[in-house]
């Protein structure tokens, strides 16, 4: 068992939070403790990749207990960092390093308050994400949506003032802090535009979105049990304590720089090739789902460096002086495939909520099978009897997953018929004659003098697509 694991453990026991609420509100926490001590540096970019997230929890309100969930995880980090400074005997208010106001000016105000005074991470947090999105575009919130971006980085920030009437003419937030971030939304779809998908912000998002599927069996609200619930968390506290101290007694506050062996890279490399080549086939690499997807594998090394700290016993034998730097070699591969099995359905709700939200907006209303098979048939009609799926989604300005149930209705009821061309990249071509896709599949395997194309059945045909 991790650190991860008991966490997630003593929430799930003690409460019907949904568990992908639980699981991200455990990588935030493990992310903005001990995840402040590390950094990559073998990534594409100048600098390095932190392991700080920006978790945001989204689903009905209430219904899947997003700010009590919120709540635990703040208090597990309040209590470690407390302890943490008292000792190390350094004179910090933790409640300094919480902004729950997103304005450009709230946030430089509060950094330039605490600029001198040993404060290197803060976490920006709110209950009512969705609200501070739609407000994004009033006055006092321009620039706000940028700034979030560069701050995920580290990256510095200037703001230029008028020095009239002797007010001060810069605002900065120096480069080189830690910034996390873990906040709730209802439904997205409520909040989010095509236009805010399109923005870089969303992708640096680790969005967990919630529905009834995994909603939990009922666990009343008034129950002793609960007081078990706060010596747990601080069971927790006192672990992820020890651990900042270890750090703290290695490098000070400067970053660990964490080595991935061969294995390791490979396989990050390997999962981000993988969705580039899904994006390639099913929307485009300049879609709103191929921009989302671009971070996928950052999300990936960033959980894959929480998690092998996490687990304790490995961490404690791979964090060394090399070559006179302090070094974290992380060279079990397990990590990168947790981190890959966590993240997915993660992911998957994601590209989901990307669809519903630039194709539903686009067609509100979405049509029925006897709709859209017609507008589908008339489609392939008009272009000789036979069309690529490529071409068929162009035609039908959709994607590949919007269509999907559509297509393979019809070819359930033999409307249309489906060949698949081996040699072409698997790709498939619907006719609306089976006589003529018979022909058309004789007809290339006898001209090429090998098996390059097949009639598919409707099982085969839903399988493969």
């Amino acid at each position: 068992m991790t650190i991860l694991d008991d966490y997630i453990s003593y929430v799930a026991t003690l409460t019907d939070a949904p568990y992908p609420v639980i699981v991200a509100s455990a990588y935030w926490l493990l992310s903005s403790t001990v995840g402040f001590w590390f950094e990559q540096k073998q990534v594409p970019s100048f600098g390095a990749r932190r392991c700080n997230l920006f978790v945001i929890l989204s689903g009905a309100s209430g219904i899947v207990r997003k700010s009590t969930v919120m709540e635990y995880a703040e208090h597990v980090y309040r209590k470690a960092w407390t302890e943490f400074y008292n000792d190390v005997n350094i004179d910090i208010d933790v409640e300094d390093k919480f902004i729950e106001e997103f304005t450009v000016e709230g946030i430089a105000d509060v950094v330039e308050e605490l600029a001198n005074s040993g404060v290197y991470d803060f976490v920006l947090t709110t209950d009512e994400f969705g609200i501070w999105l739609q407000r994004t575009s009033s006055t006092h919130l321009l620039g706000s949506k940028g700034l979030l971006s560069k701050l995920y980085y580290g990256k510095g920030y200037k703001q230029n003032l008028s020095r009239r009437d002797g007010k001060k003419g810069t605002r900065r937030i120096p480069s080189g802090l830690y910034w996390t971030m873990v906040a709730a939304m209802q439904e997205p779809e409520q909040y989010l535009t095509e236009s805010d998908i399109k923005q870089g912000l969303f992708r640096r998002f680790f969005i967990v979105s919630v529905d009834k599927r995994d909603l939990r069996e009922y666990k009343p609200p008034l129950t002793d049990e609960h007081k078990l619930l706060s010596d747990n968390l601080d069971k927790i506290a006192e672990k992820l304590k020890n651990i900042m101290l270890r750090l703290y007694s290695f490098s000070g506050f400067d970053p660990i720089e964490v080595y991935f062996t061969k294995r390791v890279k490979d396989k990050i490399n390997e999962y981000d090739r993988q969705n580039n080549e899904y994006v390639k086939r099913n929307y485009g690499l300049i879609s709103n789902v191929g921009r989302y997807m671009t971070s996928a594998w950052e999300h990936v090394t960033k959980m894959t460096m929480l998690n092998a700290v996490a687990d304790v016993d490995y961490f404690s034998g791979k964090v060394m002086n090399l070559r006179g730097i302090p070094t974290f070699i992380i060279d079990d591969d397990r990590f990168v495939e947790l981190s890959i099995n966590i993240f997915e359905p993660f992911k998957e709700r994601v590209i989901d909520l990307i669809d519903r939200i630039t194709f539903g907006k686009r067609q509100p209303n979405l049509p029925d099978i006897e709709l859209v098979g017609e507008e589908i048939m008339s489609i392939i009609n008009k272009n000789g009897g036979r069309i690529t799926v490529r071409d068929l989604l162009k035609k039908l300005k959709t994607t590949k997953r919007q269509i999907k149930d559509y297509v393979i209705t019809l070819v359930e009821r033999e409307e249309i018929f489906v060949v698949l061309e081996k040699k072409r990249k698997n790709s498939f071509i619907l006719f609306t004659d089976s006589e003529k896709a018979k022909e058309y599949v004789q007809e290339r395997n006898l001209t090429s003098g090998e098996h390059v194309a097949s009639l598919l059945s409707y099982k085969e045909f839903e399988a493969l697509w």
